[in-house]
């Protein structure tokens, strides 16, 4: 199993889920699912439907609360700040934390 597609379908993907669902004036996932997935589950509250949270900010406290990202084996994320309008897809990278925290970094500078 597992989704194998280019750097730039992940992007893409990112992005369709930082604009709430919608591509260019299509909703191609309705705004409320996009929520729903963003939002804390019960069993684990750094986690969403397939999106972990940083609500606490215990596992990117560089970026802001209300980011969220993808994460695959091996070191593959698609992240999503909103407040900085930023997707980020990363490609076998161990060191996530310390890569989003220089990106957030940098632009809040």
């Amino acid at each position: 199993g597992g989704l194998f597609v280019s750097t730039a379908d992940l992007a893409r993907f990112g992005l369709l889920i930082e604009q709430e669902g919608r591509w260019g004036r299509a909703t191609v996932v309705r705004p409320d699912w996009v929520a729903t997935m963003t939002t804390p589950s019960r069993p684990n509250p750094e986690y969403g439907l397939m999106w972990w949270l940083n609500a606490d900010r215990k596992a990117l406290p560089a970026a802001p609360a209300t980011a969220f990202w993808a994460a695959g084996f091996g070191g593959n994320y698609v992240y999503v700040d909103r407040e900085h309008d930023l997707v980020v897809v990363l490609r076998w990278v161990p060191e996530f934390e310390d890569v989003i925290g220089a990106i957030v970094g940098s632009i809040a500078r």
